[in-house]
């Protein structure tokens, strides 16, 4: 959820509501006249998606969103790089501690 503040870091200029049950463990990038967010949250139970999104640094406008990982719904996996990640995210193969092996 970026927010805009003026330089006496008090009036907010604009606010921008994310989803819910999603964390941001980064801090925003600026560059390029955006405001840029990564967002994560699959660990929420939620079936959400991680994704980065720009924003318009002045009116906060989301202007851009790319998502990290498939959906598990085909119908939203609409670019051919989604498409062939989804093929390799099946089954328990998305759980990383299901397959780390431990010896004593």
């Amino acid at each position: 959820m970026p927010r805009s503040l003026e330089p006496n870091g008090e009036a907010v200029g604009f606010s921008a509501n994310g989803r819910d049950y999603y964390t941001i463990s980064d801090a925003p990038r600026v560059g390029g006249g955006r405001i840029y967010l990564g967002n994560a949250g699959s660990e929420s139970g939620k079936k959400n998606r991680g994704y980065v999104s720009a924003y318009d640094p002045y009116t906060g406008r989301m202007l851009w969103r790319f998502y990290t990982v498939p959906s598990d719904d085909p119908a939203q996996n609409t670019t051919p790089a989604m498409q062939m990640a989804a093929k390799s995210w099946t089954g328990d193969a998305w759980k990383p501690w299901s397959h780390i092996t431990y010896s004593q």
